[in-house]
C-alpha cells in the first residue's frame, strides 16, 4: 500500500510540473523533490527485495515490471492496478472462470487508462514548445493519445519532436496489444453469460 500511494503522488506530482509549467519556483523545487524522493523510495524497494531474493536471476525474470518501472517512473501507478482489480474481483462470488476474465478486463481496463494519461503528459510536455509543434495544449495532447491508442490516427496533430515521437511509437504499441485484450476480455465475458442463461 506504501508505494501504491507512493505511484500517486509520483503521477500527481508528474502532472503538476507538465501542466502549471509556470508556477512558482519554490513549489516546482517540491514538486522536483517529491519525483525524486518517491523514485529513490521505489529504486529502494527493488534494491532491498533483490538483495533478499534466494536466486537474484529468478527475481529479475519475475519482477521486470518493476525495473521498467524504474526506467520510466511516471508508469509506476501501474503498481495500484493489481491491488485494486484483485481486491473488486474477492468481493464477488462467481465462478473461477467469470473471476479470470473479470481480472483480465480489469488489469488490461486500468493499465490502458494510466498508460494513455502518462503519455499524454510525456508528448504535452516535449511538443507544447516545440517548433512547428500542432500539440500546444493538454486537450490536444489527450486527443491525439485517444485517436493513437484506438489505431485511428486523424492526422490532425501529430508529435514533431524526437522524444513525442518515441512516446508516440511505444503508444502504438502497447495500445494495440491493450485494447485487443480489453476487447477479447468483453467479448468472453459475453459469450460466457449467453451460455449460462442458454443452460
Amino acid at each position: 500500500m506504501p508505494l501504491i500511494l507512493a505511484s500517486l503522488v509520483f503521477l500527481a506530482a508528474f502532472a503538476t510540473l507538465t501542466l502549471v509549467p509556470g508556477m512558482p519556483f519554490p513549489a516546482r523545487v517540491a514538486s522536483w523533490a517529491v519525483l525524486l524522493g518517491m523514485w529513490t523510495l521505489f529504486a529502494v524497494d527493488v534494491a532491498v527485495r533483490l538483495a533478499l531474493a534466494p536466486n537474484h536471476m529468478s527475481f529479475l525474470r519475475h519482477h521486470w515490471l518493476s525495473l521498467v518501472f524504474l526506467v520510466v517512473p511516471t508508469l509506476c501507478p501501474l503498481r495500484a492496478v493489481g491491488m485494486i482489480s484483485r481486491g473488486s474481483i474477492n468481493r464477488r462470488r462467481r465462478g473461477p472462470s467469470f473471476r479470470f476474465q473479470a481480472q483480465v478486463a480489469a488489469y488490461a481496463t486500468l493499465t490502458t487508462l494510466l498508460y494513455g494519461l502518462t503519455s499524454a503528459l510525456l508528448v504535452f510536455g516535449a511538443e507544447r514548445d516545440a517548433h512547428r509543434g500542432n500539440i500546444r495544449t493538454f486537450g490536444d495532447a489527450a486527443w491525439w493519445t485517444v485517436s493513437t491508442i484506438t489505431t485511428v490516427g486523424f492526422g490532425d496533430v501529430y508529435p514533431v519532436t524526437w522524444r513525442g515521437r518515441w512516446v508516440g511509437g511505444l503508444l502504438m504499441l502497447g495500445g494495440v496489444g491493450l485494447l485487443g485484450v480489453v476487447t477479447a476480455s468483453f467479448a468472453s465475458w459475453f459469450v460466457s453469460r449467453f451460455d449460462d442463461s442458454r443452460d
